[in-house]
């Protein structure tokens, strides 16, 4: 096999995006009536979550059309996608093996806040960022969120991590130290570094202030991982993270052959400009040595050259086409007019001691491809020459020597931090145990080993536990979508709030952070001048140290347990806990191991599938808790808010719900920056509506709405 390196990376804005092709097929799915899955060895959490996201990352990001239906001249000028699909049809039998074709879905535009259109233009991500830009900074202006602010010329080296809080002194003089009951000793928290605060830079040192500021490493596999690498000390990680690495290895095929009325099936049009098509073909090769197949693709590019080829069709063309990788040069167009030219760009994926036999393989497979298309134009087939530049009619078959081209950077290179399920490793090794030569990195919430309760998260291919064989993109961006969901419901949804017993104060929870917040009441509404900070806010896994051994990353819902006001449940997610905690101190005395909703509160899961999690949304039940005999009862059918409190509006969403302190038989429902106050027992007496900012404007200097 030839020597292989790595490309670099594009020292300006917008770096190797700038060179995206726009190729972008889904690696699971269903196509031709038939299921697929190219994402072998992934966790089934990565499969579903992109496949979740697909259609969101295709419509709102990509805009991703098929081939075949896109409606510009460029390719519907001549039925040149249609009859190149309808030869591909006999590939199975032209070609053999586990061999499909469709075409290809490509991201044709640009629509983030602007008009779409069923027209094809290349997807630019530096385009949507500078857009993304300024619709965001025009927003900041009328105070409506944050502006963006983008670097340039700025090279990120490694991030400094700050240590986790020490244990704070006793901040009320006046309160006693709470006891410690024997039966509720807890393991010391590990002393690990956990939050970056300062990113050290090309221009110096930038600090991240407020404690709130996520780092997104969203600069490729090889580059994310040198960071990670600078900056994390965990001696785990440094021993595993950047072991594996996969890639794509890539070859060029093309070939032409006189498109007559009989290839068409009917006389072509005359056009005065030329016309693509795009297909997407896939495959499968099984090593002699067995193991894993190993996958390969092909992305094919039909060029139809009018007969009057004029020197402007040549750089229309390359503008034209998905790939500037693939696009012809002049001296493979000239002399072309009246054809129908094919570039095949062949990827197959980096094997361990498989790759001439794959890449053989490969070629040969693509060649047939080749020859399929041109259907009964054999005599007139032609392949280019890469050794002597010119286009060949081989008295044989043509030989991947001379007729493919090999390029010489590896593509799309991916799992240098992959993921899993469970990243942690064993406390001990059994003597004489050898280490795997490498091990997943990252976990399931996009955080790598030594940080995993911290601001970073890591994006892009180097998650990938194997490259497989298909363009990346669209799985990266629907996992990045996925990870900017959940950080954005982090903050707006799940913000669980619980009254101290025997003050009047309310702890506020906001993903891994909590504030405790005194606040009186004015009336039947809170007092905004009687609010203050108590404490925080500050993240909960420091100061609740039992919260950090549940895994629990945020609560969504916390509900007393009756009959005993230092108790309570905690829901997080699918899970729950009960702890126990001392009102005085924000400490807790105990807690018991997490157990799933479903089973431990089977009533909710009797009352349908969105009740598995504690947080519903705009439903609601009623659940009877008889705590002697740790049993739930459901007490009625699930329902609509609105149709209880008919003051809320239909369809409205609630993130927190937590009791009038004053009055168990009040409850107050959070929905952002809105808040309800309702009557649980009387629906129909007043409820109110107002904004939490101010009548709560802690919350709001705590960042929390």
């Amino acid at each position: 096999m030839e020597r292989l390196y790595l490309s670099g990376s594009a020292p300006f804005f917008g770096g190797r995006s700038s060179f995206w092709s726009i190729w972008s097929p889904r690696a699971i799915g269903v196509e031709n009536g038939d299921d697929y899955d190219l994402m072998r060895e992934f966790p089934d959490f990565m499969k579903n979550t992109a496949t979740e996201f697909y259609d969101k990352t295709e419509k709102d990001v990509l805009h991703v059309q098929e081939a075949n239906h896109i409606a510009d001249p460029v390719f519907t000028a001549i039925n040149l996608q249609g009859r190149v699909t309808h030869h591909l049809a006999n590939i199975a039998q032209g070609v053999g093996g586990d061999v499909s074709a469709t075409p290809a879905k490509l991201a044709t535009g640009l629509p983030l806040f602007g008009p779409s259109s069923k027209g094809y233009r290349h997807f630019s991500a530096i385009a949507s960022l500078l857009k993304l830009n300024d619709r965001q900074n025009q927003r900041a202006k009328m105070r409506e969120g944050s502006p963006i602010m983008i670097a340039t010329d700025t090279i990120v080296e490694r991030f400094e991590v700050e240590p986790a809080r020490p244990a704070r002194a006793a901040r009320d003089a006046q309160a006693a130290q709470p006891p410690q009951p024997a039966q509720s000793a807890l393991p010391e928290l590990p002393a690990q570094h956990a939050y970056a605060r300062i990113l050290h830079t090309s221009r110096g040192p930038l600090r991240l202030y407020g404690g709130k500021t996520n780092v997104i490493l969203a600069a490729g596999a090889i580059p994310n991982t040198t960071i990670l690498l600078n900056s994390i000390e965990n001696e785990a990680f440094q021993a595993y993270a950047g072991q594996r690495l996969t890639a794509h290895f890539r070859s060029h095929v093309m070939g032409r052959f006189k498109a007559d009325h009989a290839w068409f099936g009917a006389a072509p049009d005359h056009v005065e400009h030329p016309v693509i098509s795009a297909h997407h073909v896939r495959g499968t090769y099984a090593p002699p040595g067995g193991g894993p197949s190993l996958q390969w693709h092909i992305q094919i590019n039909g060029i139809y050259i009018p007969p009057d080829l004029q020197q402007h069709h040549v750089e229309e063309i390359q503008g034209m086409l998905p790939d500037i990788w693939s696009a012809p040069t002049s001296p493979q167009v000239e002399e072309s007019g009246g054809h129908v030219v094919l570039t095949c760009s062949v990827l197959g994926e980096l094997p361990e001691g498989a790759a001439n036999a794959l890449w053989a393989e490969m070629i040969a497979r693509t060649f047939s491809t080749v020859r399929v298309i041109a259907a009964n134009h054999d005599p007139d087939l032609q392949f280019w020459k890469y050794t002597n530049s010119e286009w060949d009619r081989p008295g044989g078959a043509p030989t991947r020597e001379h007729h493919s081209r090999t390029i010489k950077p590896l593509f799309h290179e991916a799992s240098t931090n992959y993921m899993a399920a469970d990243v942690d490793l064993p406390d001990e090794n059994p003597v004489g145990a050898v280490a795997p030569a490498d091990r997943p990195t990252v976990d399931l919430s996009y955080r790598p080993l030594g940080l995993r309760q911290g601001n970073v998260y890591v994006t892009g291919a180097g998650l990938f536990p194997t490259a497989g064989s298909w363009n990346p993109t669209p799985t990266i961006c629907a996992l990045a979508q996925h990870l900017a969901t959940t950080l954005v419901e982090e903050k707006h949804l799940g913000r669980a709030a619980f009254n101290v017993g025997g003050t009047h104060d309310t702890w506020f929870f906001n993903g891994i952070r909590y504030v405790r917040i005194e606040w009186a009441a004015h009336g039947v509404l809170p007092n905004p001048a009687a609010d203050r900070i108590f404490y925080g806010p500050v993240e909960f896994n420091y100061e609740w140290r039992a919260l950090w051994h549940t895994g629990f990353r945020q609560i969504d819902v916390i509900l007393p347990v009756p009959s005993s006001p230092n108790e309570a449940y905690i829901f997080s997610g699918t899970k729950y806990a009960r702890i126990g905690f001392h009102p005085n101190y924000d400490q807790l005395t105990g807690y018991r191991v997490p157990r799933l909703i479903a089973d431990g509160w089977p009533s909710l899961n009797l009352a349908g599938p969105g009740f598995t999690t504690a947080l519903c949304g705009n439903q609601y039940v009623r659940v009877h808790w008889d705590v002697q005999h740790d049993q739930d009862i459901l007490v009625g059918q699930v329902a609509a808010i609105h149709t209880r409190w008919n003051h809320v509006p239909p369809g409205q969403k609630f993130n927190t719900i937590f009791p009038d302190p004053r009055n168990p038989n009040w409850a107050y429902l959070f929905s952002g920056a809105r808040f309800w106050r309702i009557n649980i027992t009387t629906p129909a007496n007043d409820q109110l509506e107002g904004d939490v900012a101010k009548y709560w404007p802690s919350l709001k200097k705590a960042n929390f709405i």
